[in-house]
């Protein structure tokens, strides 16, 4: 039993992890790609020889290029909250570029001073790491962690390094403050008192539900230094561990994100067994009392009774094995022929109860679709299937557009309403037992045999529907909403398991955003 616990702990943990991890790595990929265009064109705009840039007239124009599509890019990039361009100021001067921050008030971008860098030492990070980290890297980076004192914001920062042939000319980065990032980590339970964490590169706590954020290795307690040396020191990446915390024995698993950060999932072990042992035992009682029962009424009949007894005693095995549509056609009104009928009733009661509580289990309450629980039930079947027969199946990952805007502004009963809406289209098109609510905001659906390779003529007729549905709807929701669609199919010889297939949908999923994004610019 203690084991069976671990085994669904575990894959459950394996599977959520793996989930966000690649969610959460799409948006750093969006990021990288969105500074190394404006690497690209940086370079591009300099041409055959870097003497433009030494002319005040033809630098001026370089740089307003620069800032229009520094400015462009920002806006499409989900959780930016600064881009910026400098040249070396030792070269061209301490004005020779721009910085935009984030207006929280007015989302607009807004131009600010230039940081004078000859007034910091080269090791303060909290006033320019983001300058000279990638200058002494000499190659794009993700910075750690750090608390920029320019705007006083706790953020991450890629940066891009520019040279032309050997020659250095500046920097260009973007900024995420690190909540943004943080924000879906903080929001995932597990079991009663689960929770995730971050660290980064450098073992300091980049979050965690019960700490402050940013606390540094050297200032921690001696219980959670010894926790993350345990992780580094025996290389437990994607690895299951134990681990004692806050007087509690715990199990762990921790991945790492693109930028070189780890995500860590812990859950006290306690809880796992508890809610095993909970359904286990319940189940446990209930067939040990359907036997005795049966089994007490049938000894005391056995002998003027065998036959049907026997019928009976078949049928009783049946209802413990969880077989509860027993054949029980007796037609005598003797006592046994009561008992036939007693127990096919109740046969169909408990059958009755069970699809009751199934469909519970199974079921989102909010959008009527096959939920989490289910959709991991039926993926591990189509694995199996898929395996044996040589067959293959297409996964389509879908997430509403401008629900956290509705739920934060309006507020979340008209959320339910958007969701409810989406759910019925997306039934409408995929049929009720292939889609699946996956989240707050995100849908799945899986395309199975002629199906496969038709999801781009599915999601073109539920983009026609959602279109209709938000013109029709905008005056509740007060924006024109829409749904972001991925899709992804499953290759035998290169895909090792579901969650190859799962992250490149999710990652076409957040490409297919990002495009609708621009469009609207």
């Amino acid at each position: 039993m203690r084991d069976l616990a671990t085994d669904y702990s575990e894959d459950y943990m394996e599977q959520l992890i793996d989930n966000k991890i690649g969610k959460t790595d799409s948006v750093l990929e969006e990021i990288e790609d969105a500074v190394t265009s404006m690497q690209s064109f940086a370079l591009a705009q300099v041409g055959d020889s870097t003497e433009m840039l030494d002319n005040t007239v033809r630098r001026k124009l370089y740089l307003e290029n620069m800032e229009e599509l520094a400015c462009s890019v920002a806006k499409t990039i989900n959780g930016a909250i600064s881009v910026y361009f400098r040249l070396d100021p030792y070269k061209y001067g301490k004005n020779a570029g721009f910085f935009y921050l984030l207006n929280a008030d007015t989302g607009d971008l807004q131009k600010m001073e230039l940081t004078d860098i000859s007034r910091y030492d080269v090791t303060d990070r909290e006033h320019v790491a983001w300058w000279y980290e990638p200058m002494q890297n000499g190659k794009p980076c993700w910075l750690e962690p750090y608390f920029n004192r320019n705007v006083n914001k706790y953020m991450i920062s890629y940066v891009i390094p520019i040279y032309y042939e050997t020659r250095f000319l500046g920097v260009v980065g973007v900024d995420i403050e690190v909540m943004t990032i943080m924000k879906d980590v903080s929001d995932i339970t597990l079991y009663d008192s689960g929770y995730a964490f971050v660290i980064d590169s450098k073992k300091n706590l980049v979050y965690h539900k019960y700490y402050d954020d940013g606390i540094e290795y050297e200032q921690m307690d001696e219980e959670l230094r010894q926790n993350i040396d345990r992780i580094f020191i025996k290389n437990k990446i994607n690895q299951f561990i134990s681990i004692r915390s806050m007087g509690e024995d715990k199990q762990l698993i921790i991945g790492q994100l693109r930028n070189g950060m780890y995500l860590g999932y812990a859950v006290p072990k306690g809880e796992i067994y508890e809610t095993i042992y909970d359904t286990l035992i319940k189940t446990v009682v209930f067939t040990i009392l359907l036997i005795v029962s049966v089994v007490t009424i049938s000894v005391v009949l056995i002998h003027s009774m065998t036959g049907p007894l026997k019928k009976l005693a078949k049928a009783s095995e049946q209802m413990a094995e969880g077989d509860l549509k027993v054949d029980l056609v007796y037609k005598s009104d003797d006592e046994i022929g009561v008992l036939a009928k007693n127990m096919y009733h109740l046969g169909e009661s408990l059958q009755k109860y069970f699809d009751y509580f199934n469909k519970l289990a199974y079921t989102d309450e909010l959008s009527g679709l096959p939920n989490k629980a289910a959709f991991d039930r039926d993926v591990t079947l189509i694995m199996d299937d898929i395996k044996k027969n040589d067959e293959t199946f297409e996964l389509i990952i879908m997430d509403i557009n401008f629900l956290k805007r509705i739920n934060d502004s309006i507020g979340h009963d008209v959320g339910d309403i958007l969701i409810s809406g989406v759910s019925g289209y997306i039934a409408d098109t995929f049929g009720k037992s292939n889609a699946y609510r996956i989240g707050g905001d995100e849908f799945a659906a899986i395309l199975l045999k002629e199906n496969v390779g038709k999801s781009e003529m599915y999601i073109e007729k539920l983009n026609r529907e959602i279109m209709e549905y938000a013109y029709k709807q905008k005056n509740i929701f007060g924006c024109v909403i829409s749904i972001a669609c991925g899709a992804s199919v499953y290759k035998r010889d290169e895909d090792n398991n579901f969650s190859d297939v799962f992250k490149r949908a999710d990652s076409n999923m957040y490409k297919n955003k990002v495009q609708m994004k621009a469009e609207r610019i």
